[in-house]
């Protein structure tokens, strides 16, 4: 969590994870006090797991992410800065380059980290107050 400044706690959810997986994870949480590992039976959904960890969460807001998610800069302020824009906000979504819709932002070449963290600025700085 490279992006993340902000105090936060990550939450594992392991679900028929590889061997090679779960001692990865393993070794994150031994590495990190704020990372821990949820263990889902087997024959949980993945919206069954996703509430298993928000059940363990101890944070205030709440994060989904799949395993595969690259965040830029300051993504969490953002995240922040719009749920908190009005009282009535309780979800709020990413900005997505593989998406349709509203939530879709200018493709970038998802492979070459300066490009996708000078396209997201940009993208969050002409966007930041769009719903």
């Amino acid at each position: 969590m490279e992006h993340t400044s902000d105090t936060h706690e990550i939450l594992l959810i392991n679900r028929r994870a590889t061997k090679g997986i779960l001692k990865w994870a393993q070794q994150l949480v031994k590495d990190n006090d704020h990372y821990h590992i949820i263990e889902c039976a087997r024959q949980a959904g993945w919206a069954e797991s996703l509430n298993q960890a928000v059940q363990k969460a101890s944070g205030e807001m709440i994060v989904l992410m799949h395993n595969d998610v690259a965040v830029p800069e300051g993504w969490l302020k953002a995240f922040k800065m719009c749920i908190n824009l009005a009282p009535n906000i309780g979800i709020v979504g990413p900005m997505s380059n593989r998406t349709e819709g509203i939530q879709q932002m200018i493709p970038s070449d998802e492979s070459d980290e300066v490009e996708f963290e000078s396209a997201a600025q940009t993208f969050y700085e002409q966007n930041q107050y769009r719903r």
